[in-house]
């Protein structure tokens, strides 16, 4: 009899162990895919650094060249530059894009020692850049060169929530007299945040007017309504943004029109639009604005118990000892009984 007991009692120990192990191990830990895909994205658009050193700019030779500067399209790069010497001097910064084109993006006057300047440069192409740093001074200077890349253009400006509903984003090279026009398909009773701002610094050497980028902007609803939004408006920039809101009352293809007015050879213009929501109750009933697969609004699939691996072993091991001994030391007399007769 001690031999069967010690076997049955085994038997038990050992159900209890695996069915505890196979229960807790199919119970998975909770995850929020979208809390991990912000991490890696905040990593990804962290700044890089691509030049920062010390270099020194004679009477003799004024003037530093980087060739070949690989750039990305639609990122905003930094360039600044800290005098390390006790001495006082000017700095004129150019820069050539893939096409060859020349950008005067900057003239720092009255530079004295620790005084940094920065200045910043969203693209419109990727491809290779030349930037070079030309020094006006009487004296042999030692100066920081810093090039990093930033976030995304426009990003900086754009609240998170409504990235993920960015319906068109561009960034255009443009001059004087640029035509840019687009056709874009919004519903009926819905508000469109629209975004503009000036990426692309320009040099004051040609004095304070050149500064400017002005536009004209107007937009064409399906039925052939013509909406004049604004007239030699300026658009905002560097780091500053340019906004309104537009609301429609048709659903179809509207013609969005800008045109540009400046005093420079070529500027980057940065043009988004975000879908703001239904302006309507009744349409928004209609159409709820989660209804669609992209809607950051849905949570309830995203819901999973967890319970850590070391209780569900616990508890399934205790609840399995309480009932489980009773019904085998019942099984155990009913076999004694039955060999006793």
């Amino acid at each position: 009899m001690d031999i069967k007991s010690r076997q049955i009692k085994i038997f038990f120990l050992i159900f209890i162990f695996l069915f505890s192990f196979l229960i807790s191990g199919s119970i998975i830990p909770a995850s929020n895919s979208g809390e991990f895909e912000s991490r890696i994205s905040r990593l990804n658009t962290s700044d890089i650094t691509f030049i920062d050193k010390v270099y020194t700019f004679t009477v003799e030779e004024p003037n530093l060249l980087f060739n070949d500067l690989i750039l990305e399209q639609f990122y905003t790069y930094y360039f600044s530059v800290t005098v390390v010497t006790p001495h006082l001097c000017a700095m004129d910064i150019m820069l050539w894009d893939p096409a060859g084109d020349k950008y005067y993006i900057s003239f720092e006057e009255n530079m004295t020692q620790g005084d940094e300047r920065e200045i910043p440069f969203g693209t419109a192409m990727e491809g290779n850049y030349d930037i070079q740093f030309s020094a006006q001074l009487t004296e042999n200077i030692n100066v920081r060169v810093k090039i990093e890349r930033g976030v995304k253009v426009l990003y900086d400006n754009i609240m998170a929530p409504e990235q993920s509903k960015i319906m068109y984003y561009n960034v255009s090279k443009v001059s004087d007299g640029a035509l840019l026009t687009t056709d874009l398909l919004f519903n009926t009773d819905k508000s469109y945040k629209f975004y503009f701002s000036r990426v692309s610094a320009i040099s004051t050497k040609f004095g304070a007017s050149s500064y400017y980028v002005l536009m004209d902007h107007f937009i064409q609803d399906p039925e052939g309504i013509r909406f004049k939004i604004y007239r030699n408006e300026e658009i905002a920039g560097p780091n500053n943004i340019t906004k309104y809101k537009f609301g429609t009352q048709i659903t179809g293809y509207y013609v969005v029109t800008i045109i540009i007015n400046c005093q420079v050879d070529w500027v980057n213009i940065a043009f988004a639009i975000v879908d703001d929501g239904h302006i309507s109750d009744e349409i928004e009933q209609e159409y709820p604005t989660n209804s669609t697969n992209n809607s950051t609004n849905k949570t309830e699939n995203n819901v999973r118990i967890y319970i850590p691996h070391g209780w569900a072993i616990g508890v399934f091991a205790f609840f399995g000892a309480v009932f489980g001994i009773p019904i085998l030391v019942v099984v155990y007399r009913k076999k004694k009984n039955a060999t006793g007769l």
